[in-house]
């Protein structure tokens, strides 16, 4: 006798295309923003205002081939691309190179907790000198994210990541770079990078009460933070890297402050308000420092043009405090940037990942001069 499991066998997703439940995992804790959610469910003609009913409309849909096609694109795009953030400390042993100082630390075999959802593959090997000096290396950490629940979105992959310190010329300064793609590529940096500070400590190579130097959402007033994040569309001076346009724009409004008149209807009923176009820099909300008190800018997604060895090309680079307008006061919200995929004028044979980070690089080099200049402010 056929038992009810052959007669109503599990719907297989080589067979048929996820709905309901089964499609939970693509757009729960995924890379697609609201945006690109809403996007999709505009094109079948279904507006959403408020962001807490995008869900469950999703999961009472039935999509097309294309429609999947589309938020599957998304999410490999945007999890694939690298973001970076960075942390500095005062370094305060002058007679040792950062590659010495490392090799009096052993990292433990058990460093990744066995219940993680996620493993580093291979384990964490050893670290690679950059430079000369050995005070510039790196630790390549492919991580490996578990397919604990077998649920067809979160297939076994590996996800690159990759912390690098560096120590300055004058050593002064410890920098800390984490460069990851995934969530959970960015979780092994963390731990790792943590571990490896904790042990500098120790040895007394940073001081115990040193006090790291991050950009932190909480560390800017609005109008400060605007003025950051503005001042960072300009250029490298040389014309190897120059900004072009904003094309995409989060933000979303202070409750706590006083807004001007023709936006007092969105206070208290807009959580965010995402702007997507050409030329955004010339939003208002940008340009009209009257807005600037009660404007919360979450990211911003602009184009730069560079020239990379005589190859021309664009790519969009996303900057902000990730998930700032959802957060709880007391979070720790860092800055991160996320460079896209560049795209050339004419063909180019060269290495892809070489263009992301000569492009990281300048981009990086303009954050920390514009930062620096604000200083004094933030102090104050």
């Amino acid at each position: 006798m056929s038992s009810n499991t052959d007669l109503y066998p599990e719907p297989s997703i080589d067979t048929i295309l996820p709905f309901g439940e089964i499609f939970r995992p693509l757009i729960g804790p995924s890379y697609l923003s609201e945006a690109d959610l809403k996007k999709m469910l505009s094109k079948r003609g279904i507006y959403v205002g408020r962001a807490d009913l995008i869900t469950p409309i999703l999961l009472s849909c039935i999509f097309s081939p294309k429609e999947f096609a589309f938020l599957q694109d998304k999410q490999r795009t945007k999890e694939n691309d690298r973001k970076y953030r960075t942390e500095n400390h005062s370094w305060i042993n002058a007679e040792i190179t950062l590659s010495d100082a490392l090799d009096q630390i052993q990292v433990p075999l058990d460093l990744i907790p066995d219940d993680s959802p996620f493993t580093i593959e291979g384990g964490i090997q050893s670290y690679s000198v950059e430079d000369k000096e050995g005070n510039v290396v790196s630790f390549d950490l492919p991580t490996r994210r578990m397919d604990l629940s077998q649920v067809w979105a979160q297939r076994k992959t590996i996800h690159p990541g990759k912390l690098i310190i560096k120590l300055d010329k004058d050593k002064k300064t410890l920098e800390y770079i984490a460069e990851r793609t995934s969530a959970e590529s960015g979780e092994a940096v963390e731990i790792l990078k943590k571990f490896i500070h904790s042990q500098f400590r120790e040895f007394k190579y940073v001081s115990l009460d040193s006090i790291e130097n991050r950009i932190l959402f909480r560390s800017f007033s609005n109008e400060q933070r605007i003025k950051f994040m503005l001042d960072l569309t300009t250029g490298d001076g040389t014309g190897g890297f120059e900004f072009n346009e904003i094309i995409n724009l989060e933000i979303g409004f202070d409750n706590q402050k006083k807004v001007p008149e023709d936006i007092v209807w969105m206070k208290d009923t807009v959580k965010k308000s995402i702007l997507n176009g050409k030329r955004l820099h010339g939003a208002k909300y940008l340009i009209d420092s009257s807005y600037h008190e009660c404007t919360i800018i979450e990211s911003i997604e602009a184009v730069y043009e560079f020239n990379y060895g005589g190859n021309i090309g664009k790519c969009v680079i996303e900057y902000g405090f990730p998930k700032c307008l959802s957060a709880k006061m007391d979070d720790i919200i860092q800055f991160e940037v996320r460079v896209g995929t560049p795209r050339f004028n004419k063909n180019f044979s060269g290495s892809s990942k070489s263009v992301e980070q000569y492009i990281w690089k300048k981009f990086d080099e303009i954050k920390t001069r514009v930062y620096s200049n604000m200083a004094s402010i933030l102090d104050q």
